[in-house]
């Protein structure tokens, strides 16, 4: 396991410039505005969505939870429109409904085209214009249209353009970076707090587990006020 090195500096300044949203796909974690996203896996196979405020007179803690229909192999990406966070899986796209984060609510879901058994590239939500998003989900891409309310909104079948298949293979920044290369990374900054998520890997012979947790640190005294667990990953090693 080498890890690529990224300048820290320089990683959150292109998330700083990215926008409000900010995505993990690796360990299934969102944020935008005043929240943050992150799924659980029961042993049952079945998921949830915490959500988590990120307000600066709120603790550090799940607020509010749903969820997700079916067994879903894993969540490939996320991103929103407005209030409406947009969650793509391997063989459909979710909608929820966080305009009250403390009761995220299921609103519908969207089939995808089969996606076969190979998956050679990384899922992404590319933001294409006023309403519309266009899905890659590593094999087939699709565009979602968001026009009026969410019952309304179509999802149809898109051609893998060479344009949108150079994209595919593309890791995004989260994904690039590598819990070996620094040990936190930056997911909001208030002014007062910054909000970072954080490694702790503890490998064995064969075996390193990957545990993560949000932070919130008082940008003064450097100190971190809360930590919030958010699971742990296991890999395997050679």
């Amino acid at each position: 396991m080498r890890p690529r090195s990224h300048p820290l500096a320089l990683i959150i300044a292109l998330l700083l410039l990215s926008g409000a949203s900010w995505a993990d796909s690796e360990f299934s974690t969102y944020a935008f505005g005043n929240v943050f996203v992150f799924d659980t896996l029961a042993t049952d196979g079945s998921r949830k969505l915490n959500v988590v405020s990120l307000d600066d007179d709120s603790s550090l803690k799940v607020i509010g939870q749903v969820n997700m229909p079916g067994h879903s192999s894993y969540i490939g990406t996320f991103s929103n429109y407005k209030d409406k966070l947009i969650v793509l899986l391997w063989d459909r796209v979710e909608i929820y409904d966080l305009t009250k984060p403390t009761s995220p609510t299921f609103v519908k879901a969207f089939e995808l085209k089969n996606q076969g058994f190979s998956s050679p590239g990384y899922p992404r939500i590319e933001a294409a214009g006023d309403n519309r998003f266009i899905l890659m989900n590593t094999v087939n891409t699709s565009e979602l249209r968001t026009e009026g309310e969410v019952q309304n909104w179509k999802v149809t079948a898109m051609a893998l353009t060479p344009e949108i298949k150079a994209k595919m293979t593309q890791r995004s920044l989260a994904d690039d970076f590598e819990v070996q290369a620094q040990p936190s990374l930056l997911v909001k900054d208030t002014g007062k707090f910054r909000y970072e998520l954080i490694w702790k890997n503890k490998q064995q012979r064969g075996l390193v587990t990957h545990a993560k947790y949000l932070r919130k640190v008082d940008k003064v005294s450097g100190r971190t006020l809360a930590s919030l667990s958010l699971g742990t990953v296991q890999e395997t090693i050679d």
